[in-house]
């Protein structure tokens, strides 16, 4: 959804997107970041603040932060609105009169309760699926879906519904979609809409508050880039409540430059969170980190030496084949795991290590991502690739040739390492993927280290 017409159409006066003083508040739900890429600078994101839902009692959060903002967006998140433990201060929140809402999955679920809606189990579960949503609001200038065509393709990511069923009087449904199978198709676009009194809901909005709700995730490249409009912006004592990283105020080394990573699994007692893991790529490790745009399809890649490589993938290549291929040509390349005995000896393990972590490649892939994965999703004119949400990568890879691990359990530590054979001195054979280095430790290096 464009965002900036969704709040300008809730508000008397329009306003670029750029000057809105904006409060996110996130429901412990990994998504709520995801947001920010919605603003398209630094200088924009400066007004925008995220605070958990349990950040502050309602009193303190209703006198001294409320007053601040423009408008409040409730984000996704696990649980159910109809608990307050997972919901915290949204319920109140929309309570209010005179700001205006947007709710996102379980924040539009939230809305649905606050107003008398009941909330119920989904038809199906919908975990990053697209599908057709269907609205009335294309040329309607108080509609959040002013200039958007009906249908169009959004991602679902919920296993709850605003039932359809006796719906509040207070409450419109804005968009809707289909369950039926042949309306999840390849080609959905084209068919008959479905029956709004018989679909699930995807939008709804309040009829006499400034109150919106998506049951979709809100897409980076539906946003324009906009110019920015002075506007008095959020003294220090409110932006230093946000929980959004300090990285999101101020420009940062790329992840896949800093050649550090960290998988931490300190949660007790959890027996799933039994290991941590951490590593780095000294220049004896002969390792390497790749980043990855999907704007212009440019992969990096930088090797523990400071060496630094930079190509175009084909048309018809992604970087999911890349990562792939990678990753086939060492797991076929490796003899075996060993132990070093006290006398500094490798030899062969008896008994099955209590970890599973076998080194490799470690980092993420970015929501944007699914524009190389995911059928229909095509990158826009409107995707901002040379915005402020682009400046990480899509993708960011370190290929971690050592570790450290701690058990949390038996507090003990192991150290790990790629370690390649005495007499291969020579670059691995990965041309054609673009790595011409010698990949691992040699065994001395490995002692030393």
């Amino acid at each position: 959804i464009k965002l900036n017409q969704l709040l300008s159409c809730v508000r008397k006066e329009v306003m670029d997107i750029s000057s809105l003083r904006t409060l996110i508040v996130d429901n412990y739900d990994s998504y709520t970041f995801n947001l920010l890429q919605l603003w398209g600078s630094e200088e924009s994101v400066k007004n925008v603040v995220v605070i958990r839902n349990d950040q502050f009692s309602w009193t303190k959060f209703k006198n001294n932060i409320l007053s601040y903002f423009d408008n409040i967006i409730i984000s996704p998140g696990p649980g159910s609105p109809e608990n307050a433990s997972d919901f915290g201060i949204c319920a109140k929140i929309l309570e209010l009169d005179d700001i205006p809402i947007l709710g996102v999955c379980l924040g539009h679920q939230g809305i649905g309760v606050t107003f008398g809606a009941e909330i119920i189990n989904a038809k199906r579960i919908m975990h990053g699926r697209p599908s057709p949503i269907y609205h009335d609001g294309t040329h309607d200038k108080t509609s959040l879906f002013l200039g958007i065509p009906s249908p169009f393709c959004a991602v679902r990511y919920h296993s709850l519904v605003v039932d359809n069923k006796d719906l509040p009087q207070q409450l419109k449904i804005s968009a809707w979609c289909s369950e039926n199978d042949n309306d999840l198709q390849e080609r959905p676009l084209n068919n008959k809409p479905p029956l709004k009194e018989l679909s699930t809901i995807m939008s709804v909005k309040h009829l006499s508050k400034p109150i919106y709700g998506v049951q979709f995730h809100p897409e980076a490249w539906f946003v324009q880039n906009f110019n920015d409009r002075q506007r008095p912006t959020l003294p220090p004592s409110i932006t230093s409540l946000s929980m959004a990283p300090i990285s999101v105020h101020s420009p940062k080394p790329s992840i896949s430059n800093t050649g550090k990573w960290w998988l931490d699994s300190s949660r007790q007692p959890d027996p799933q969170s039994r290991f941590s893991y951490m590593g780095s790529k000294p220049a004896i490790s002969n390792s390497f980190s790749t980043s990855y745009s999907i704007h212009n399809k440019t992969l990096s890649i930088t090797y523990s030496d400071g060496t630094l490589s930079s190509k175009k993938l084909a048309d018809d290549q992604t970087f999911w084949n890349w990562m792939s291929d990678i990753i086939s040509h060492f797991n076929q390349r490796i003899a075996g795991l060993r132990i070093l005995n006290n006398n500094g000896n490798l030899e062969n393990i008896r008994h099955r290590l209590p970890f599973d972590f076998r080194l490799g490649m470690v980092g993420y892939f970015g929501y944007e991502m699914k524009l190389e994965s995911m059928p229909k999703c095509t990158l826009s004119k409107e995707y901002p690739g040379h915005s402020f949400a682009c400046k990480s990568p899509d993708a960011a890879f370190i290929f971690a040739t050592q570790a450290i691990i701690f058990d949390h359990i038996e507090k003990r530590m192991w150290v790990a390492g790629l370690v390649r054979p005495d007499d291969c001195d020579v670059p691995v054979s990965l041309n054609s993927l673009d790595v011409d280095r010698i990949i691992g430790f040699s065994h001395s290096d490995f002692l030393s280290w």
